[in-house]
Order: structure tokens, then C-alpha cells, then sequence
């Protein structure tokens, strides 16, 4: 399945396109995934690939996510918007198995989109019953102003950052 997201990564007044691909291989007891981004220009220069990679970070060791999600929005109060990833490290098939959600944030184009910031935090599910175990596949992502001040703040699954303007990433 595919996850989008338009906003402004430039100065040229026209939204590029962050897209992330998600892949699964495998049967229901062994199944892997494979996030990949990809983020594209404006119409106006004919939706050129800007920057494409693997949905993964060096956070103690390189962690990839399984699956992601990618929102664009100004979490760094620049003006522009950077580009926002939450993919699940795993796919977990019951309460037992770990999940954890790798947060990715990359700057927007005039800064390379260079990483800014990159966690793993754990997502706990403590009603998540035993003889009933839920599948956990996805770490949502969105980026509101939640307190007004006209800077986004990244919100995934149950976690919630406060933008970088006032913060460091991912705190």
C-alpha cells in the first residue's frame, strides 16, 4: 500500500509530493516488510525525483521500518516543510511481540533534506488481550499545530513531539 503527502519542500509557491511504498512478503506466520520513500518535485519541473531511500536510521544501529507513513508539514518553524516518517519496526502478529515505532524527520530541499532528527520509541498496547491478540502492521503519522503557535507538532499512534522550534527532535 502506498502513503502520500503534498506540501511546500521549496520556495516556488507550487506542493511537492512525499510518497512511501510499503511492501510484505511472506505468509501470515512470517511476513516482512519493506518501507521505501520517495519525494517528487511540482508539476512545474515535471514531478522530478528529488530523493528516494529506504525508510530506516542509525539509532544505536541502523533500524528500518516494515511499514511507514510520511506526513509533510513545517515542524522547525523555517517556513518550509520537512518531511516526516513513522514506520513500524516490525509487524507484530500478537500483544507478545515488540513494537516499536522509528520516527525520521528530513529537512526540506535547500537543506539537502538531510536528516534532522531520527528515534525509536516503544508504542505500548496495555489492553491488548492475550486471548485475543490484535495485529499491530502501521505507525500512523500526522503533523498539527497543536498548540497554535503556527509550528507543527508530530502526533504517531499515541506519541506525541513537540516541533523543533522550541525542542530538540523528537522530544
Amino acid at each position: 500500500y502506498v502513503r502520500m503527502s503534498a506540501g511546500a519542500l521549496d520556495y516556488d509557491n507550487a506542493a511537492e509530493l512525499a510518497v512511501v511504498v510499503n511492501e510484505a512478503t511472506g505468509s501470515s506466520s512470517g511476513t516482512t516488510g519493506l518501507a521505501t520513500y520517495y519525494l517528487f518535485d511540482d508539476a512545474n519541473a515535471d514531478r522530478a525525483e528529488l530523493d528516494s531511500g529506504s525508510v530506516q536510521a542509525n539509532v544505536g544501529g541502523v533500524v528500518a521500518a516494515e511499514a511507514a507513513d510520511v506526513s509533510l508539514a513545517d515542524v522547525d518553524g523555517d517556513g518550509l516543510d520537512e518531511v516526516v516518517l513513522a514506520g513500524a519496526t516490525n509487524l507484530a502478529w500478537g500483544c507478545d511481540d515488540d513494537f516499536s515505532a522509528l520516527m525520521i524527520a528530513l529537512d526540506d530541499a535547500p537543506s539537502g533534506h538531510a536528516r534532522i532528527g531520527a528515534t525509536v520509541d516503544d508504542l505500548l498496547y496495555p489492553n491488548c488481550p492475550a486471548f485475543n491478540s490484535w495485529k499491530r502492521f502501521f505507525v500512523f503519522v500526522a503533523t498539527p499545530d497543536l498548540d497554535g503557535d503556527g509550528v507543527h507538532e508530530i502526533a504517531a499512534n499515541q506519541l506525541i513531539y513537540d516541533d523543533f522550534a522550541g525542542a530538540a527532535p523528537f522530544t
